[in-house]
């Protein structure tokens, strides 16, 4: 009977000892997954393991998993940075899903200022993910697939192209003119897309935005601008280019707002054109297109934002007025 017990005692022992050897590999081997990945792993992965579904739903229960989408997890402790987040959108896609627009464009680093959504493209089945915009498509060439900093994203010129049909088209020129910086714009390569592509609003915009940017546009670098922008094209005026450089005597000037037909520059003063230093420039500006013979008109922005109405009213009337000679 006493050797029954010991028996059943060291049976006992051993079993937990195995368990225990077995969690701490466990334990160590999410550690090792979710070291490159920011703390995120997916349900499949930890099945892998030898973790069973009911495993895993105890491991959440207790805090040991935190649930992100469904099947997508992160580890407590780990800080949800936008690169997990990436991380997280894309394993919750499901399989073949990539990253795209505004985050894709964040990660590709197409962006003047961190994105606020996060965008994933996938040709499977669509899921309902929270925070997460799951676009499905059925025309996604494998060229124009990649992977970036590890994570599964478009293509830049797919990434453009996704981007223009989320944002207004001078917010596109901004990401054209980041991507040449980076010698990651191929214009024909997104041109080609947009073709394939008619009757997307992502065509569109992207016509607009390459237009402007062949004409020098850099895009818009301040919400003030956007703004402006926005009060002409509801008024349909006609719009400008925007933040192009001008030639004048004094040499090049970067100017908000330029209409080459009219002869028109409008300067967009916003916060920084009220220190001295900026005073200093705004002057030389100044001078330097009046001698190249073109109209200037300031915009401050409190006035504008006091009567945007009155700002219409005499851009309206600027554009009507013949070009100096």
């Amino acid at each position: 009977m006493n050797s029954n017990v010991e028996l059943a005692r060291t049976q006992s022992a051993s079993k937990v000892l195995v368990n225990m050897r077995r969690a701490h590999w466990i334990n160590a081997r999410i550690r090792e997954i979710t070291s490159p990945t920011d703390g995120v792993i997916r349900h499949d992965q930890l099945l892998a393991m030898g973790l069973s579904d009911s495993a895993i739903r105890k491991r959440v229960a207790a805090g040991a998993l935190i649930r992100v989408h469904r099947y997508v997890y992160l580890l407590p402790g780990a800080a949800m940075t936008p690169r997990a987040r990436w991380i997280a959108a894309v394993a919750g896609g499901g399989p073949g899903a990539l990253l795209t627009g505004e985050a894709g464009a964040d990660l590709w680093r197409m962006l003047r200022e961190p994105s606020t959504t996060t965008t994933v493209l996938t040709t499977g089945a669509r899921r309902r993910l929270d925070g997460v915009d799951v676009r499905r498509t059925t025309q996604r060439p494998r060229r124009h697939e990649s992977m970036h900093l590890g994570i599964p994203v478009t293509s830049p010129s797919q990434t453009i192209f996704e981007y223009a049909e989320l944002a207004d088209p001078y917010a596109t020129i901004g990401v054209i003119y980041e991507a040449d910086f980076r010698h990651r714009w191929k214009r024909h390569e997104v041109l080609a897309i947009a073709s394939m592509l008619p009757n997307r609003k992502a065509t569109k915009h992207l016509r607009f935005a390459v237009a402007q940017y062949d004409l020098g546009s850099q895009g818009v670098y301040s919400r003030y601008e956007r703004w402006l922008l926005e009060l002409y094209e509801r008024a349909g005026l006609e719009l400008p280019i925007v933040n192009v450089l001008v030639d004048t005597p004094r040499g090049p000037y970067l100017v908000d707002q330029y209409w080459p037909r009219h002869g028109l520059v409008i300067e967009a003063d916003g916060g920084p054109h009220s220190r001295s230093g900026s005073r200093a420039r705004d002057t030389e500006r100044t001078l330097g297109i009046a001698e190249s013979g073109m109209r200037l008109f300031r915009i401050r922005q409190r006035h504008a934002e006091a009567d945007p109405k009155r700002i219409v009213d005499d851009v309206g009337r600027l554009l009507q007025l013949p070009a100096i000679r």
